[in-house]
């Protein structure tokens, strides 16, 4: 049977790409995580106001943006700058607090302003045949981005044209050989979970419901161990081989929030 896996539009036409088997499509695939700093009204606002964080969801006409400050009395701090983000924005929007208890969440609903700016990060890595796997966050100054592309040559140009609009930093990158797209732009329960065996299963499990991970800790190794009636070496094995599994699976949205960014060569 022969699917279509992927379509992408190009100036000339829509060209579809058929392939029997998905590897030979996941064969070129890449992921990579970035944040640049370029004229726009959000990264303006995050240099100004390094400790809040805006994480937004585009979804063509209409975006969706949550405001995160650290405390309430951020919220007041930022409430002119907020109020000229929200003038740009347009005046058709839904400004609403999440939570009553945490008035320092606001969640805003807009169209997409996309078209006042001009071309954007968006724009350019739609350009290059490239999917932006939202959320796009802006903190500390910098507007963050996960991009899913389908050849080296695409990446290059990608890059290439990101790089006029400002300072650019890699975050990560990573092949997708052996991955769906799905499983790439998602953590999902079977990517976190699907390759620990059952005895490291049932050692996290334990750790977790015995209270190792809580601070201060309840139980160490050797009680889990004793409760279970297995080698303390035995247990600790286990679970070291589940969550070394577990971390390596997080790791690319780790680095996204807290790594040090390699400097881009292109």
């Amino acid at each position: 049977m022969v699917d279509l896996v992927y379509i992408r539009k190009t100036p000339e036409a829509t060209i579809g790409l058929l392939a029997e088997d998905q590897s030979q499509l996941l064969n070129f695939m890449f992921e990579v995580s970035f944040r640049i700093q370029h004229d726009c009204p959000y990264v303006q606002f995050s240099l100004k106001h390094p400790d809040v964080r805006i994480v937004g969801w585009c979804k063509s006409k209409m975006d969706v943006l949550e405001i995160k400050c650290p405390n309430a009395d951020t919220r007041t701090k930022i409430e002119e700058d907020l109020h000229s983000l929200l003038s740009w924005i347009g005046r058709r929007r839904i400004v609403k607090n999440i939570s009553l208890k945490n008035p320092s969440i606001l969640l805003i609903a807009k169209p997409c302003p996309r078209c006042k700016i001009g071309p954007g990060v968006v724009d350019i890595v739609e350009r290059h045949h490239c999917i932006t796997a939202s959320p796009m966050v802006c903190y500390g100054g910098w507007e963050e981005h996960r991009t899913i592309g389908f050849s080296d040559n695409d990446y290059r140009h990608l890059f290439r044209d990101l790089s006029k609009l400002g300072p650019i930093e890699i975050l990560h990158k990573r092949n997708l050989d052996d991955v769906g797209i799905y499983d790439a732009v998602a953590i999902s329960v079977n990517g976190l979970f699907s390759d620990l065996t059952i005895r490291q299963t049932d050692a996290i499990r334990t750790a977790v419901e015995s209270g190792y991970y809580d601070v201060p800790r309840k139980m160490n190794a050797e009680d889990i161990a004793n409760r279970l009636r297995v080698p303390r070496t035995t247990f600790d094995e286990h679970l070291r081989k589940a969550e070394s599994k577990i971390f390596h699976v997080m790791a690319p949205y780790i680095k996204m929030q807290s790594e040090k960014p390699r400097k881009l060569r292109i």
